[in-house]
């Protein structure tokens, strides 16, 4: 299992990623989901990365998320949500961690359009993309990569 760790501490690649056999806590990506949409995107990479995923829905209680292990980021499927909803979850979202990288999957058919850039403005989520569908293969490893390293020098490392 790959984890996020220091460089040049034994098994651990440039990128803060541990290599087979090192020991160490995997990092974890959440994906925010009344459905499966974005673990179906997203599952298989994150299988070969060794990066934990973590399935929540809007009403769940995020506390437990950023008390216990540190997320790299977030995927957040708002295209089956109502605007309300999504906003509640989004200023919920703040009170935790305004600086963890989001990516805001919209969905083609949404209400959420081009509302969710004014909503994530309006908010002050800085770290926050939107897109209309789930990132490609390049894009997300990009911002697992990304998180990871944003992680690693929050740590200090």
């Amino acid at each position: 299992m790959k984890s996020l760790a220091r460089e040049g501490e034994r098994g651990v690649s440039r990128h803060g990623f541990v290599r087979p056999g090192a020991e160490s806590t995997p990092p974890l990506l959440l994906l925010i989901e009344e459905t499966q949409t974005l673990l179906r995107s997203v599952g298989s990479l994150c299988d070969y990365l060794g990066v934990q995923t973590r399935r929540l829905g809007m009403s769940d209680d995020l506390r437990p998320v950023f008390t216990g292990a540190r997320p790299i980021g977030a995927l957040i499927f708002l295209g089956d949500q109502p605007m309300e909803v999504g906003c509640r979850f989004l200023e919920e979202w703040l009170k935790h961690d305004r600086d963890l990288p989001l990516i805001l999957v919209t969905g083609t058919a949404s209400a959420w359009g081009g509302a969710a850039e004014a909503v994530t403005a309006k908010l002050g989520l800085r770290s926050a993309r939107v897109m209309t569908s789930p990132p490609e293969i390049g894009d997300l490893a990009d911002f697992i990569v990304d998180g990871a390293r944003r992680q690693r020098e929050r740590r200090g490392g």
